[in-house]
């Protein structure tokens, strides 16, 4: 017996069969999940970064690992696709993880100096005002500091630059080729 187009079972697939799913990147960009799950690269570049840190280093590494980690979030909240939107987006999240690192460094440094450990640091309100109070009102700090925060914004200009420019590129190229 033929089917005919009207039959529905001629365009239904059978059971157990699948239709084949579309590409990933054919789907349109979906930004806002894209975003919510960059985000989780947040706690992770802290952590990196803070444990590094505690044993006297800054690297690019972690900057590289954060962008890469904020891309690859994206692009798997967005169903594949990454505009200049999540770019963007990845960029901003990348800065805000290093900053936030960077600032966890001082507060470990802070712990230290104070010799609390950092269990008790997190939860101690005296502590958190005693940093604040260092971070906002506290110049000889920042002098001091001045060194460590140029070399972090040069590692991490180093490590995520290059994943940014290849992102860029390949936007551009994916733009010129939509465009065909």
């Amino acid at each position: 017996m033929e089917s005919t187009p009207d039959d529905p079972s001629a365009t239904a697939p059978a059971a157990g069969e699948h239709e084949p799913a579309a590409p990933l990147e054919s789907a349109p960009e979906q930004v806002g999940r894209g975003i919510l799950l960059s985000l989780l690269a947040i706690p992770a570049g802290v952590l990196a970064w803070a444990i590094i840190w505690q044993l006297g280093f800054m690297s690019a590494i972690v900057a590289f690992g954060v962008a890469v980690g904020a891309v690859w979030l994206y692009r798997r909240g967005s169903g594949g696709r990454i505009g200049a939107i999540g770019i963007a987006a990845t960029i901003v999240v990348t800065i805000v993880t290093l900053v936030l690192a960077f600032l966890a460094g001082l507060a470990i440094d802070l712990a230290a100096f104070l010799e609390i450990d950092i269990p008790t640091a997190i939860t101690s309100p005296e502590f958190w005002d005693l940093f604040l109070l260092n971070v906002f009102d506290n110049p000889e700090l920042w002098e001091a500091m001045t060194g460590d925060i140029v070399f972090a914004v040069l590692f991490a200009a180093l490590g995520a630059f290059s994943v940014f420019w290849r992102l860029a590129k390949a936007a551009k190229a994916d733009k010129q080729t939509d465009a065909l």
